[in-house]
């Protein structure tokens, strides 16, 4: 009842149902969070996690990655540390979904370095994952960074054989201009990786 309530917008409905619950389990707390994410009240999403979390409740995937991405949501980097820290301390398994979300909060705070060491730790990657660890090395382009992003995309298309699409060239370009790359060998390097 509360995922359909939050999911057609009747976010005060749904935590009314909530509060009135004589027992709440990890789904009913798991919905709340979600639906708040989802509905775009990051706030209140993350309020009712670590309320949940308080209660002993432990969290199952789908509140979990309703949180983190609750955290992107908002550009909130303490608290997202702090939640990655407690899926860390925690053990679960950071998995292509959970490491994704963590990735795009990671990436969309500006804290490039951390997206680096989960996307590291990745034991799977999809095509999300790849396109968020580039675009967030492109709007995070620190000189530094730049040979990381350029290698991470040839990883991408030679080793693993992901066919790069519009998003990801745009990324490499973003990363390349944003760096301010003027030397005439990471031109000729844009321009292999475009042909490819």
């Amino acid at each position: 009842m509360i995922s359909g309530l939050m999911r057609i917008g009747r976010v005060s409905e749904a935590r009314k149902v909530f509060d009135e619950m004589p027992e709440r389990d990890v789904a009913s707390w798991s919905a709340m969070v979600s639906g708040y994410s989802q509905c775009g009240v990051g706030v209140e999403a993350l309020r009712v996690f670590r309320d949940m979390v308080e209660a002993m409740v432990i969290p199952n995937l789908p509140g979990l990655v309703s949180a983190v991405s609750a955290c992107a949501q908002l550009r909130a980097l303490d608290e997202g540390v702090w939640l990655h820290d407690y899926i860390v301390k925690s053990k679960f398994e950071i998995d292509v979904t959970l490491g994704t979300v963590l990735l795009d909060m990671y990436g969309r705070c500006g804290c490039i370095e951390r997206a680096v060491e989960v996307f590291n730790c990745m034991p799977e990657k999809n095509v999300l994952s790849w396109n968020l660890m580039i675009a967030g090395l492109a709007m995070n382009g620190h000189s530094r960074l730049v040979d990381e992003g350029l290698r991470l995309f040839g990883l991408m298309t030679q080793k693993y054989k992901i066919e790069p699409q519009r998003e990801h060239y745009g990324c490499v370009v973003d990363l390349l201009g944003l760096s301010n790359v003027n030397q005439e060998s990471d031109v000729l390097e844009a321009v292999k990786l475009r042909g490819s």
